[in-house]
């Protein structure tokens, strides 16, 4: 299968209002409600890149303490993407199950845990990042999240992020701090759909395939499978431990993960056809159906 890089030339401009910001107290402790409004907007010289609209996201987020031992957070992103074409999925909140997001206008969950305290442990619940590691991009120990492909990888990493339903625990002493983070289903990565202008061009077959005068050209069909997810049992399910100490001027950290493989992993499966017109003269026909599938590969790292 042939693979096609396309450099795309575009001028992108943004705009982002101050973050406003109202506090509750009461008897019970108090809540404080934060958001922004960002604006975006890109033009393309390539006349062959797909068309774009403008896009909106409104981030509200509410912050709460309730206690000395209880507080909470959510971070809601209402979007109109100008990047989606086609939407045909008319949920309103963007799914933990699929790849291709195919909705427009949409509500991200970006966060929404709460948090317990008690002493030297303290645990949080519910959709959250998580970050291991101290490099800024590319961390081989960092594999508890997976990554929004949406806008091709250009955004920083803490918004390609993808929060996951998940349970953390941390334990602090004066020998080590230890941190353990379970995820009961796996949370798939995030494309573009096909046509749109962050879909990976290495994704895309040729739509003939050449092979001289013997058999001809080949017209090419491609459809793309969204993920089969494993069966939600605890055997399936995702952990990461992670035992840390700082000393000396140093920060030292051992770290175990077993789950699936973050990274988009693609199978192209093909269906050749041939039909005969006139089988006397020896006349036919040929295309080829090609089903692009993800994969997920179970894997251990020990960083």
């Amino acid at each position: 299968m042939g693979i096609r890089f396309v450099l795309l030339l575009f001028i992108g401009a943004a705009w982002i209002s101050p973050a406003a910001a109202f506090q509750y107290a009461g008897e019970n402790g108090k809540i404080t409600f934060t958001g922004y409004l960002e604006e975006q907007a890109i033009y393309a010289f390539d006349k062959d890149s797909p068309e774009e609209n403008p896009s909106s996201i409104l981030g509200l987020e509410a912050k709460g303490g309730y206690s000395s031992w209880l507080s909470s957070k959510i971070l809601l992103q209402a979007e109109n993407d100008g990047k989606v074409i086609d939407p045909r999925n008319d949920k309103l909140f963007k799914q933990f199950d699929r790849i291709y997001q195919d909705k427009n206008p949409y509500v991200n969950i970006d966060e929404a845990y709460v948090d317990f305290y008690a002493g030297k442990v303290d645990g949080r619940f519910g959709v959250q990042k998580f970050a291991w590691g101290r490099l800024d991009e590319i961390n081989p120990t960092d594999n508890l999240n997976t990554e929004d492909f949406s806008e091709g990888g250009t955004n920083d990493e803490i918004e390609r992020k993808i929060g996951v339903p998940s349970l953390k625990v941390n334990g602090y002493s004066d020998i080590a701090n230890i941190e353990i983070g379970w995820i009961p289903a796996y949370v798939p990565y995030r494309l573009p759909q096909p046509g749109e202008r962050w879909f990976p061009s290495v994704l895309k077959p040729p739509d003939v395939i050449h092979t001289g005068a013997l058999v001809g050209d080949i017209p090419v069909s491609t459809a793309y499978q969204d993920i089969g997810l494993p069966p939600g049992t605890a055997g399936n399910s995702e952990l990461g431990a992670r035992i840390s100490k700082y000393t000396g001027g140093w920060d030292v950290s051992a770290s175990y993960f077993t789950g699936y493989d973050p990274m988009p992993l693609m199978n192209a499966l093909v269906d050749l056809k041939a039909e005969v017109k006139n089988p006397l003269a020896l006349k036919y026909t040929t295309s080829a159906d090609v089903t692009m599938v993800p994969e997920i590969h179970r894997m251990h790292v020990f960083g």
